[in-house]
């Protein structure tokens, strides 16, 4: 299967696709001394994020998706996506509120 999404991506800093099938990806991100945060040479989570939403949008591989918060229909599924209420380290959430979704399934 041929990847049809961020074709420019720095596979460096994102991981590269190692396993591509319709609606499953698997990215694998080799980490580099130059990723740490701290001197324990703990990974910064932006890296680990950044290989995160590559493994999903390859999964998709749509060139055309972006999803922001909401729900979505695609390839006849339902997708919700939530900004949800917590931070990572410093107590900040830049230009994003806080939000609890409620979800009624039936």
């Amino acid at each position: 299967m041929q990847l049809n999404t961020h074709l420019n991506i720095d596979t460096s800093l994102c991981g590269k696709v190692v396993k591509l099938q319709e609606n499953y990806a698997e990215v694998l991100l080799h980490t580099t001394k130059e990723m740490s945060a701290d001197t324990q040479g703990l990974v910064h989570g932006g890296f680990v994020f950044g290989a995160a939403d590559y493994a999903v949008m390859s999964a998709v591989n749509d060139p055309d998706v972006l999803w922001d918060q909401g729900l979505y229909k695609f390839k006849d599924e339902k997708v919700f996506v939530t900004s949800g209420i917590g931070e990572i380290g410093l107590p900040l959430r830049f230009l994003i509120p806080p939000v609890i979704d409620v979800l009624e399934l039936y």
